[in-house]
Formats: structure tokens, C-alpha cells, sequence
């Protein structure tokens, strides 16, 4: 009988913020616990909020056993502790509060809302010789925010995180956007131009279904066919991450380390593996990557990792090459197709000057290609330097057919 213990600890403080004004401050103190028993043939899990009963877990768990099937060998012999080091970000609501002020009396006529988050996180997994321990400190700040003039319940998102708090960076990011978001500017002519994704989710969200271990293994990733074959542009490169900067530990909900250097899923254009847990690598012999994912009761099971595009060697400005962009900042609505088409409504977007500043809020508009296209000859890179210094945020560049409503077309190449 192998026995595992996972345990999280959350302590943080978030101020709210609600049209302009902070109205609230919650701190809270979360300790999860969850305890595994294999068997060699089912796994067995219980767990519990609070100070935990490990006898009574331990019980619990020994009754479950039987129902799940788990056959394979679990990691172990692995004694590993990071911690994230993090400056002291102060009070929560003395930061709130200055952001606020800051924002609003330079710009009254927009009104925020949202919440900023100072917090400590600590994950630990023990077991049959595994000691596993990741610390992190940081801060999140997560923002909409709308004309007072406005009809729509929101114009925009905005926000950061990181490990170190810096008031002064933040107010700058955003005072950027917000001059930007306040001077409407006439679009270019529909066609195809550079768009800039800095939230990268949209645009990759059909790979990162496709790099899914059980979709590739059971036919129904559009790369099932494609192992070891290049797909994509020779620039890319796809890595399984644990970003540290985010919180994210090191090692997945089954103990499978994370190399500092990311796990490489395409490289060079070339798909080399999708993502996979204990049960998906042994089932389907495929190699184990470590992106198993866990409720603090529940069974280990494949989840989505951070996946992140490795940065290039070039500078946004240079990525642009001297051409204007625009800016995806909210898009909702739009999807794949079956075969990997794309298409979807912009409902906030920026024009961008050749340095990578956005200068103008442009009207809707509509985006639109295929992700061959976007992750192959028309991917054009992602940034070496930080569009959001703040949180690291790099910007991602991909040639795509843009179409503003009334506009007069243009020659692909524009």
C-alpha cells in the first residue's frame, strides 16, 4: 500500500473595487487536505477543509479503495522544496485605494471595478520517499472598466500579477491603455494585417485541446496523424511551463517534476508530444510530461498545463518590422471549426504604432484564419521584451484577416 499526502494553504487579502470607489476588504486562511492510498491495482481518496484527521482520511480512503483503477508505478525518491521569493506588498487597502485615486482623477471619466489580491500560497506532496514543496507570495490585480457615459456593462479588462507589487509600473500600464482606450482613431482597410495577442488563450486555445494526451491517443486532436512531423511555422515553439511567477509549482497533482526549461511539446514547428499524466502515458505508451491535475478530494487526472509559446529573439518593434498593428484586447464569441478554422468578433481593439504602443481604440471589428495559418506561415513571433512589465506579459504577433464593418478592403501583404 502506497500512501500520499497533498496538502494547500491560500492566506490572502483582497480589497474590492466597485465603479471607482474601493467597498470591501476580505481577508481569508484555506488549508486543503487530500490522502491517497494505491493498492497496486484502485486508488482510494479522501479529504477534508482544515486541520486534517489523518487517521480518520486514512480510513476513509481505505473504504474507496476498489472503485477507481489505478495499476501503475507513482513517482517517488524526490526531495525538492522551492520557495518563490516575494517582497512585502504592504496593505492591501492602502494600495487599492491609491490606485483608485490615481486613476480616477486622471481619468473621471472612466469608471474600474474589480479586486486586488496580496496573498501567500504554499502545495506540498509526500509519499513513498516524494517530499515536494513549492512557496509563493505575489499579488494579482484583475480590473473591467467602462465610460460613465456607457450603455455596455463593461468596455474593457485590464490587470496584472507577478511576485512583487509595483504600484508605480502598474498605474503606468494602465494610464497607457486608457489613453489609448479614450482617443477613437479611423481604421486601416480590411485585410490582412499584424494582430497582437497579448492574453494568448483565444488564439491557441484549439492547440492546446489538440496537445491533450487522451484527444491525440483517441483520434480526436486534428495532430493525431502529425507526431514528429513539422506542423507548424520552424519558429514556434510550444513548452510545457510551470510559471513561478503566476504560482504555479513545479510539480503536478501526481509529483512529476517540471523542468525549469519547460517541457517541449512543439519545437521548431515540429510536434514532438502532447501533454500527459501517469494513467494517459501508460495507457496509450506515450512519454509523461506531467500535467496531471487534482480537486484536494479527488483522483489525480489529466489537466491542462501551462502551456506558453517560447519567446523569440526580437523586440516587439521589430517583430512589427515598421508597420502599424492592432491590438486584440476583448474578444468573445468566436470559435474553431472541426477542421481548425477561426473566426471571431473584436470588441475592443487597439491600433498600434510601429514601436508596439497602443496609440487609438479602434471600432469592431472581426478576425479571421485558420490555425495553420496563425501558428504556421503567418505566425510571425512572440516577443522578447515585456509588453506588461509588470507581470512579464509578452505580446504575440500573427498575420490574420482583420475586417472593420463599412471598410474598404486591402491586398493581402497590407
Amino acid at each position: 500500500m502506497v500512501e500520499q499526502v497533498s496538502t494547500e494553504s491560500m492566506d490572502d487579502s483582497t480589497a474590492g473595487i466597485t465603479a471607482g470607489s474601493v467597498d470591501s476588504v476580505r481577508n481569508r486562511s484555506i488549508l486543503k487536505t487530500g490522502l491517497r492510498l494505491y493498492d497496486g491495482e484502485t486508488v482510494g481518496v479522501a479529504g477534508c477543509l482544515g486541520e486534517p484527521d489523518l487517521d480518520e482520511l486514512r480510513s476513509r480512503a481505505k473504504k474507496a479503495l476498489g472503485n477507481v483503477p489505478f495499476k501503475w508505478a507513482l513517482n517517488g525518491g524526490l526531495v525538492r522544496h522551492r520557495e518563490v521569493p516575494g517582497g512585502d506588498n504592504g496593505s492591501v487597502l492602502t494600495e487599492a485605494e491609491a490606485i483608485v485615486s490615481s486613476l480616477s482623477g486622471e481619468f473621471p471619466d472612466i469608471l474600474v471595478s474589480g479586486k486586488l489580491m496580496f496573498g501567500k500560497s504554499h502545495r506540498a506532496l509526500s509519499g513513498e520517499g516524494l517530499d515536494l514543496s513549492f512557496c509563493f507570495r505575489g499579488y494579482n490585480l484583475s480590473l473591467t472598466f467602462k465610460r460613465r457615459d456607457s450603455s455596455a456593462i463593461i468596455d474593457g479588462f485590464i490587470g496584472s500579477g507577478g511576485t512583487n507589487w509595483d504600484r508605480g509600473q502598474v498605474i503606468k500600464e494602465i494610464r497607457r491603455e486608457f489613453l489609448a482606450f479614450l482617443n477613437p482613431v479611423a481604421p486601416p482597410a480590411s485585410g490582412v494585417h499584424n494582430v497582437v495577442f497579448i492574453e494568448t488563450g483565444t488564439a491557441l486555445s484549439q492547440t492546446l485541446g489538440d496537445l491533450n494526451g487522451l484527444r491525440f491517443a483517441t483520434g480526436s486532436s486534428l495532430l493525431k496523424d502529425r507526431l514528429n512531423q513539422r506542423v507548424f511555422s520552424s519558429d514556434l515553439a510550444l513548452l510545457q511551463f510551470a510559471d513561478e511567477r503566476e504560482g504555479t509549482p513545479f510539480f503536478d497533482a501526481e509529483g512529476t517534476v517540471t523542468p525549469a526549461e519547460g517541457v517541449p511539446l512543439v519545437k521548431d514547428g515540429v510536434f514532438i508530444q502532447p501533454f500527459t499524466d501517469i494513467r494517459t502515458a501508460n495507457t496509450y505508451g506515450l512519454p509523461l510530461t506531467g500535467a496531471a491535475a487534482v480537486q484536494y478530494d479527488g483522483v489525480p487526472s489529466l489537466g491542462y498545463p501551462d502551456v506558453r509559446v517560447k519567446p523569440s529573439d526580437r523586440t516587439l518593434a521589430e517583430l512589427l518590422d515598421g508597420g502599424p498593428a492592432i491590438c486584440v484586447s476583448v474578444t468573445a464569441g468566436g470559435d474553431f471549426t472541426p477542421t481548425g478554422g477561426f473566426g471571431a468578433p473584436v470588441q475592443l481593439a487597439y491600433l498600434m504604432d510601429a514601436s508596439g504602443n497602443p496609440v487609438g481604440r479602434l471600432p469592431e471589428c472581426s478576425i479571421s484564419s485558420t490555425v495553420w495559418k496563425m501558428l504556421g506561415d503567418d505566425f510571425v513571433g512572440v516577443s522578447s521584451d515585456p509588453f506588461y512589465p509588470s507581470s512579464d506579459q509578452k505580446a504575440m504577433v500573427m498575420r490574420m484577416a482583420v475586417e472593420f464593418q463599412g471598410g474598404s478592403k486591402a491586398e493581402r501583404g497590407a
